[in-house]
């Protein structure tokens, strides 16, 4: 199948390792902040709310990063 695909054989074994990437390991803490500052607010806050609360928490985020984030998780 690597051949197939134009993939090495050490690739599919390291992908198969490191299942979470980097940026995916950023996605999810984010994930889990932006879910904590919804909740805290018992549902009430949108998109630009939750950024401001993360600014202030010392978060390097912006508006649309958040309204994905919040579109991927449900709320």
């Amino acid at each position: 199948m690597c051949k197939m695909l134009g993939e090495s054989v050490s690739s599919y074994y390291y992908w198969l390792k490191e299942s979470v990437g980097k940026r995916g390991q950023e996605h999810l803490e984010l994930s889990l902040h932006v879910r904590e500052v919804y909740e805290e607010s018992k549902g009430c806050y949108g998109s630009p709310r939750v950024t401001v609360e993360l600014q202030a928490k010392g978060f390097r985020v912006s508006r649309p990063r958040i309204v994905r984030v919040m579109r991927k998780i449900g709320l």
